[in-house]
């Protein structure tokens, strides 16, 4: 894994040309960034918070997303279920 990351992060000093320390710190704010969304809309998902809350956290377009898919999913095991 550590050659893996060592390389794409060479990669990505050629092709941006910006300094390590520099993307390392982007990457862990982005990082960082997409796992509190997650976990925002995960409790929101399983009702351990409010809609409210949630959107004030992360906006409501993530909970939009996320209410999108969770729809489709629903869709689909209705789907599977029934034939219709």
């Amino acid at each position: 894994m550590a050659t893996r990351l060592k390389k794409e992060l060479e990669f990505l000093t050629r092709a941006l040309r910006r300094d390590e320390a520099t993307l390392l710190a982007e990457a862990l704010e982005q990082g960082i960034h997409g796992m509190f969304v997650h976990h925002v809309r995960d409790r929101y998902m399983r009702g351990k918070l409010s809609r409210r809350e949630a959107v004030k956290l992360v906006g409501v377009q993530a909970l939009e997303n996320a209410d999108r898919a969770w729809r489709a999913v629903e869709a689909d095991v209705e789907w599977g279920l029934t034939g219709e």
